[in-house]
């Protein structure tokens, strides 16, 4: 059998930020808007369902993530239902088990889901759960307890094999706020200059306040389709996932 393409179709988003809403809540909201950007497609039609989390057990007290927000959402996936659990690279890697699953003939339309609830009363508990995510035999007793000096510790690895200057990754904290400042959704709505991120406080070498991300509130939905259903539910232009690629280099990456 031909391999078929697959193709991202839809998305949406909840607003990101400190928020009452629990994680399911704002899963159900980016769901909505991800299902309103394609009024053909309906949940019955989805076959398959990622959602990427990490902190939900702790943060949120909700473990089986994803059947409970699967249900929650009116969709029964006959393909497979599961949880991403990778921290930041939950979102995409769910893309990259979606593709999979399209191009396989698995599944033929394929809702990715992810979000995190991380502001609580208590702050100790975000901290703690960012400790659950480490190697507690070999990382925490050498004080990498936190994602800035995991990030810190790769960034001049980096810079060292490729010669990447502060210069360089300040750029791309300017890019992505200058996009958060358009997206009325984002958490923050600030532009920032190349001067302000190269000037901002110094948080753990070489990575100073703008090259961290802060903690936030959030979910979004994408939905990958194989080519022939995409052409079915849209006359728009087709978004084809061409390629993708996951590396493992230590415990947080």
């Amino acid at each position: 059998m031909a391999k078929r393409n697959a193709c991202l179709i839809a998305g949406g988003m909840c607003k990101w930020g400190v928020r009452e809403a629990s994680l399911v809540d704002m899963a159900q909201e980016a769901a909505r808007e991800c299902l309103a950007d394609l009024p053909g497609l309906k949940p019955k039609d989805i076959d398959g369902f990622f959602f990427a989390t990490s902190y939900a057990g702790r943060c949120s007290f909700q473990t089986n993530t994803a059947p409970v927000i699967a249900e929650r959402l009116g969709l029964k996936p006959t393909s497979i239902c599961a949880r991403v659990d990778v921290l930041c690279a939950g979102g995409s890697t769910g893309i990259l088990l979606a593709k999979g699953l399209v191009e396989s003939g698995m599944a033929d339309i394929v809702m990715v889901a992810g979000g995190e609830k991380l502001y609580t009363p208590q702050k100790w508990e975000v901290f703690y759960s960012e400790l659950a995510s480490i190697d507690h035999d070999w990382d925490a007793p050498n004080g990498l307890g936190l994602p800035p000096p995991f990030f810190a510790l790769t960034a001049k690895e980096h810079m060292k094999r490729y010669g990447t200057t502060k210069e360089q990754l300040a750029w791309v904290s300017v890019i992505n706020y200058n996009y958060g400042a358009d997206n009325p959704k984002a958490q923050f709505q600030k532009r920032l200059t190349l001067e302000e991120a190269l000037e901002a406080p110094l948080v753990v070498t070489p990575l100073t306040l703008y090259d961290c991300c802060p903690i936030t509130d959030g979910a979004a939905a994408v939905i990958v389709a194989a080519e022939e259903r995409a052409k079915d539910l849209t006359d728009r232009p087709l978004v084809y996932i061409r390629g993708g690629a996951q590396v493992s280099l230590h415990s947080v990456s």
